[in-house]
C-alpha cells in the first residue's frame, strides 16, 4: 500500500515544495563530494528512488537497499541499473569498506539506535568515504507527522553533530530546510566501525 500511495503523496503540491527544496540542498552538498572517487553508491532507504535520482548522472555503480520489498519493485520499474537490496539498515548485507558514498536521506529520523545506524554505515564506507545524512530536527511539522502515523525522532542540531563525531565523522558541510538538517560528513580514517571489528 505505501509503495502505491508514496509518489501520489510527493506530488501534492505543499509536499512537492518541500521535497523539491530538500532535493536543491542535497544537490548542493553532493556537489563538493569529488565524483571521480565515487565507485559504488549505496542509497539506504531508497523508497521510490528518490536518492538515486540525485547520484543518476554519477557513473558509479549504485546498490538501493530498502526494507520494504514492494519499494524496491516499485523502483526497479524506473532505475534499472541499480543492484536493488531488501535488508535492515542496521544490519546491511554487504562487506566492511566497499563504498565511497552513502545517501541517508529522510531514514535516520525513522530509526531510534541513531548511533548505531552511523556506525554501522561507517562500517561499510571506505576510509575518506562521504555520507550524506539528513535529520529531522524539532519543529511542528516533525510533531504532525508523529501524528499522522510516522514515528518520527526529531533530533537537534548539537546532539546530531556530537553523535557524528563520536561515530568517527568529519562534518564537510550543512544545509537546514523546513524539515530537516542536512549534513555531508566524511568517514575519518579510523572510525568506531573499525575499533569495533578490532
Amino acid at each position: 500500500m505505501k509503495a502505491r500511495c508514496y509518489v501520489g503523496m510527493r506530488r501534492l503540491p505543499g509536499v512537492k515544495g518541500i521535497l523539491e527544496e530538500e532535493n536543491r540542498a542535497a544537490r548542493a552538498l553532493l556537489d563538493k563530494v569529488p565524483e571521480d572517487q565515487l565507485l559504488r553508491i549505496f542509497d539506504l532507504a531508497t523508497g521510490r528512488g528518490n536518492g538515486l535520482q540525485l547520484v543518476s548522472e554519477y557513473y558509479s555503480h549504485k546498490f538501493a537497499l530498502d526494507n520494504s520489498l514492494a519499494m524496491l519493485r516499485k523502483t526497479r520499474e524506473y532505475f534499472h541499473k541499480p543492484t536493488f537490496i531488501q535488508a535492515d539498515m542496521l544490519h546491511i548485507p554487504a562487506r566492511s569498506q566497499i563504498c565511497d558514498l552513502v545517501l541517508c536521506i529522510g531514514l535516520s529520523e525513522l530509526v531510534a539506535e541513531f548511533d548505531s545506524l552511523l556506525i554501522e554505515i561507517a562500517r561499510i564506507l571506505c576510509p575518506g568515504g562521504f555520507l550524506l545524512l539528513t535529520t529531522a530536527p524539532p519543529s511542528a511539522i516533525n510533531i504532525f507527522r508523529n501524528l499522522l502515523g510516522y514515528r518520527v525522532y526529531p533530533r537537534d542540531k548539537t546532539s546530531v553533530e556530537r553523535v557524528v563525531h563520536q561515530c568517527g565523522y568529519l562534518i564537510c558541510d550543512h544545509r537546514k530546510t523546513l524539515i530537516q538538517e542536512q549534513f555531508l560528513l566524511k568517514k575519518r580514517e579510523s572510525s568506531m566501525a573499525e575499533e569495533n571489528e578490532g
